[in-house]
């Protein structure tokens, strides 16, 4: 995709409660995510890097309530202009 010109943006959407320590435990983000986006070079937005990503009804501890996904993804599509991420890399 990045040979033909597409933009690529990983997201890591919230989780929460037993989801959260879980992959905190099992999955360390300096392992995983940090690794990912340093080897492909694409960039990534992490929920927990930005307030406006976080605070949000996740009833399943992984999934938004539909009241939240208008808001969710209005304050996702900011850090992507804001950041100019959609350009591909």
């Amino acid at each position: 995709l990045k040979k033909r010109g597409v933009a690529i943006v990983f997201v890591r959407f919230p989780v929460s409660g037993p989801f959260l320590t879980n992959e905190d435990q099992r999955f360390p983000r300096a392992s995983t995510w940090d690794e990912l986006i340093r080897q492909t070079g694409v960039p990534g937005v992490h929920f927990q890097d930005h307030a406006s990503l976080q605070g949000y009804d996740l009833p399943e501890w992984s999934h938004l309530n539909a009241n939240d996904v208008e808001r969710f993804t209005g304050a996702l599509l900011d850090i992507i202009e804001g950041d100019q991420l959609w350009q591909a890399h």
